[in-house]
C-alpha cells in the first residue's frame, strides 16, 4: 500500500523526517514521535503549526508570518501582513482608502470583515500585577496598518491587547472573549505611520493603565482577574515592527 501525500499546511512532517514527505504503510510512528518529542522539549516545535526554529526566539507563535532583524543594535520583531493573503483585497482597500478615508475601517470593523489577529505570545511572561511594556512601529498595510501589546492572555480567544492604528489615527484598548472583540476604552490620537510609539500598560488588581510615550492616556476597570501571558499582536494586512518589549511583576 502507498503512503497518502501529506498536507503541509496540517502539520510539516519534514521537520519530523526531513528526507521523506510520502510514506509505505507502515507509518514510522516511533521514530517520527521521538523527534517530535525532541523539538517539542527545544522548544522549537509547535504541534499546530510545525517547526518555528526559524521564527522568533523566546516566543509562542499563534499565527502570522513573524520574523527577527536588527535595528541599531537592537533586535527587532516584524509581522508580516502582507504575506497574510489578503494581497489583491488589500489593493483594492487601498483604493477605498484614497476615496473614502477613515469610514472604511470603519465600515471593515462593523461587518467584522478581515478578522485576523496574528499574535506572538511572550514564553514565561504570566503576570498579574506589574508593568509590560513595548515599542511599536505601524509601517504599512491597506486593510489595516496597526500593532499593540497583548496582556492578561489566558488564550488565544481571551485576552486584553492596546493598540495604536496608523489609519484610524487613535489608541484603543480591546477585551477578546471567547474570540469576540470588545472596545473597552479609547482616545483620538494621531499615529504617525513608519515612526516608533512607546506602549505600556500598569496592572494593579483589576485595574489597567494605559500609556504612549509614557504619557497617560486611558484607564479601565474589569471585574475579572487580568492575570495572564503577554504578546505582540497585529491585524489583517499590517506590517509592523516591535522592539524593547519588557515587563516587571
Amino acid at each position: 500500500m502507498t503512503g497518502l501525500p501529506l498536507k503541509k499546511n496540517w502539520i510539516n512532517w519534514e521537520d519530523c523526517w526531513p528526507t521523506v514527505v510520502s510514506w509505505t504503510w507502515p507509518f514510522p510512528v516511533k521514530e517520527i514521535s521521538e523527534r517530535l518529542t525532541d523539538l517539542f522539549f527545544k522548544e522549537e516545535y509547535d504541534f499546530l503549526l510545525g517547526s518555528q526554529q526559524e521564527r522568533i526566539e523566546g516566543f509562542y507563535i499563534r499565527n502570522g508570518d513573524w520574523m527577527t532583524s536588527t535595528e541599531n543594535g537592537s533586535t527587532v520583531y516584524l509581522q508580516e501582513g502582507s504575506k497574510s493573503g489578503f494581497f489583491l483585497l488589500s489593493g483594492l482597500v487601498g483604493v477605498a482608502n484614497k476615496l473614502m478615508g477613515s469610514s472604511t475601517q470603519e465600515m471593515l470593523d462593523n461587518i467584522q470583515a478581515y478578522y485576523y489577529f496574528p499574535l506572538a505570545i511572550a514564553k514565561n511572561s504570566e503576570m498579574a500585577d506589574g508593568s509590560a511594556q513595548v515599542q511599536v512601529k505601524a509601517i504599512k498595510g491597506n486593510i489595516d496598518r496597526a500593532g499593540g501589546l497583548a496582556f492578561g492572555l489566558k488564550n488565544a480567544g481571551n485576552y486584553f491587547v492596546l493598540r495604536i492604528n496608523a489609519l484610524e489615527d487613535n489608541v484603543i484598548l480591546f477585551e477578546y472573549v471567547n474570540n469576540k472583540r470588545f472596545l473597552r476604552t479609547s482616545v483620538k490620537r494621531k499615529i504617525d505611520s513608519d515612526r516608533w510609539y512607546g506602549l505600556k500598560v500598569e496592572i494593579k488588581d483589576q485595574t489597567i493603565k494605559c500609556f504612549i510615550d509614557n504619557e497617560f492616556i486611558l484607564e479601565y476597570k474589569t471585574e475579572k482577574s487580568i492575570k495572564g501571558y503577554l504578546g505582540l499582536w497585529t491585524k489583517a494586512d499590517s506590517v509592523t515592527a516591535f522592539r524593547k518589549f519588557s515587563f516587571n511583576n
